[in-house]
């Protein structure tokens, strides 16, 4: 954060979890100073553990949603270690296949929202020959 003038950065000290990170003499006479802010603390988000998948009726290809159960925060260092778990099932057949997980569009998410997308758009699920369902595996 940056006070350009001091009755700016006399506000800024007051705000809770702000830290002076110093005050440079600028070209123009003035001496702003730059604060750096904690971020306050956030629950963590797991998507195997605290999200559901939830399918979309109707849909013209099997597709589902990953819906946060609580809010929180998914931490990126985590999604390293997680999967796109898909199974297809063809008549008494079950395949599952593990595909890179899609980048998601935020890291703070409400209960109830939807984390992540997913649709099987193969011939196969269109005409109706093979079921899909969907999981996400963290190691």
């Amino acid at each position: 954060m940056l006070a350009l003038t001091p009755e700016v950065a006399s506000r800024i000290v007051a705000l809770p979890r702000v830290a002076l990170r110093g005050c440079f003499p600028h070209l123009d006479g003035g001496t702003p100073c730059l604060y750096d802010v904690q971020p306050g603390p956030s629950a963590s988000l797991r998507l195997d553990r605290d999200a559901r998948w939830a399918a979309e009726p109707g849909a013209a290809w099997p597709a589902s949603d990953l819906v946060a159960l609580r809010p929180g925060v998914v931490d990126t260092r985590e999604l390293d270690r997680c999967h796109l778990k898909r199974s297809l099932r063809v008549g008494g057949i079950a395949l599952d296949r593990d595909l890179p997980l899609p980048p998601l569009g935020q890291a703070r998410y409400r209960a109830g929202e939807r984390i992540l997308h997913v649709e099987a758009r193969q011939l196969p699920f269109r005409a109706g020959l093979a079921t899909a369902g969907f999981a996400v595996a963290c190691e």
